[in-house]
């Protein structure tokens, strides 16, 4: 057998020479092959004609070819009738299509390896950008590729689908033993969102001072004490602010009075003992300022290969650069322009990765206007850099406290809402909730299970 680029040229002709016999492979081919996947370019030309007659409804054979090769005045290029015929001349009825396609797929991620290879040379010679870099920016798209290869371009027939669950079919067919993604300590919200899934991007999103840190991180602390280790990524306060706050938590001591050293002696012999605890948790935490996505991307990839990281949180997009993305020649003019590239990267990080990722986002100025009496609660278009974000998020969640509204009535210093704006997995609606600003911790209401919208 023939290697190399001989053998992809056959495969190339016999791929179309298997349309031209029999019009029916077109959905086959168009589907899992387009112009790049073909080394000639006549037989580019070929295939292109063969997806305009599809578009016009039309049969494709070799006259309906020729004759569109014709109207776009590349017919002689391609070698004119003759090399029609001899495209399906000689070929069995029944051709073994799909290893052709599985072959040119094959050969055009070598020569995609090929080509990234050479520019990561090019950037070792020129010297203008460090080891470290280079290196990371060649991992980074080493790793799409495999990524592109492995996943068929996406596609799973039902069968694999539910023979992928865990546990199988009989898993896949009884909700109770299907795993719903990590648990975060909130059984209510938990159900309706199904929990943090691998893959899965969760977007909490709400105003200044509402909660949101205090909330990602307390679903933080129920992970690695429950199911694995964390990455954290602190932007809009330290690292150090958010193990005081998670010691007072697990201490039951105000926060406040533990920050400001107003203790009594049991107090102080609570906190040694949550610091002790505290001590021991999987919870990794990086301040680094204004981050690239490059950064943050390393950073969750060593966490999840090294250490075993089973979510990644990120407090806040917003604090992101917005500069620079961090990989060579991809800058940002504007904050939006920055978050319509952070947002679908951060999927596409929890995706490869396999690892659900939390991250916090800020609300418009306008959140949380009462316009002429109407409800104050966040919508998504709310959301700074809404379209992006929302786009990109599969679950969409606002925490809300009406007190910031309504200063007046004490009455509601500890009600919480958690509103499901967007949620891929199942319905929206509102969990009842409270606020404790002694520990900063929330919780759910026990006899309230959430109105679906």
């Amino acid at each position: 057998m023939r290697h190399g680029l001989p053998q992809a040229l056959d495969a190339e002709r016999l791929v179309l020479g298997s349309v031209l016999l029999d019009h029916s492979h077109w959905d086959d081919v168009s589907g899992r092959l387009d112009r790049d996947d073909f080394v000639l370019e006549s037989h580019r030309f070929i295939l292109e004609a063969m997806k305009t007659i599809s578009d016009r409804k039309q049969k494709i054979d070799r006259i309906t070819v020729a004759t569109e090769l014709q109207r776009a005045k590349k017919y002689e290029a391609v070698g004119g009738l003759t090399y029609l015929i001899s495209l399906d001349e000689n070929m069995p009825r029944l051709p073994n299509l799909d290893s052709y396609i599985l072959l040119l797929r094959e050969k055009t991620t070598l020569r995609r390896a090929i080509d990234y290879g050479k520019r990561i040379m090019n950037l070792a010679l020129m010297g203008e950008s460090s080891a470290a870099d280079i290196l990371a920016s060649a991992e980074l798209g080493l790793a799409e590729m495999a990524t592109e290869e492995n996943e068929e371009h996406g596609l799973r027939s039902l069968k694999q689908i539910m023979e992928g669950c865990d546990g199988g079919i009989n898993s896949f067919l009884s909700p109770h033993l299907r795993i719903r993604g990590l648990h975060f300590g909130m059984p209510k919200l938990q159900r309706r969102i199904f929990g943090l899934d691998p893959g899965k991007l969760i977007i909490i999103a709400a105003r200044t001072s509402e909660g949101k840190s205090a909330l990602a991180l307390q679903w933080a602390i129920h992970i690695v004490k429950t199911q694995g280790p964390v990455l954290f990524f602190s932007l809009e306060m330290s690292s150090e602010d958010q193990a005081l706050r998670l010691i007072a938590r697990d201490s039951g001591v105000s926060f406040h009075r533990f920050r400001y050293g107003q203790l009594d002696q049991q107090e102080r012999i609570d906190i040694a003992t949550a610091a002790g605890r505290a001590a021991e948790y999987p919870l990794y935490f990086s301040d680094e300022a204004y981050p690239t996505m490059k950064s943050v991307y390393m950073a969750s990839q060593t966490a999840v290969k090294k250490h075993g990281a089973v979510a990644i949180f990120l407090d806040q997009l917003q604090l992101l650069s917005y500069f620079k993305s961090g990989y060579p020649g991809i800058d940002f003019r504007s904050e939006n322009e920055a978050l319509s590239f952070i947002a679908p990267s951060l999927k596409n990080m929890a995706k490869r990765l396999k690892v659900p990722v939390v991250a916090l986002s800020h609300l418009t100025k306008e959140a949380g206007k009462n316009n002429k009496g109407g409800d104050p609660r966040p919508t998504l278009n709310m959301i700074h850099g809404s379209s992006a974000i929302a786009k990109s998020a599969d679950v969409v969640i606002f925490p809300y406290r009406e007190i910031l509204d309504r200063p007046q009535c004490p009455e509601l210093k500890q009600l919480a809402e958690f509103i499901i704006r967007k949620n891929r997995s199942g319905p929206l609606g509102t969990i009842m909730g409270r606020f404790n600003g002694k520990t900063l911790t929330f919780s759910e209401d026990e006899d309230q299970d959430g109105d679906d919208e």
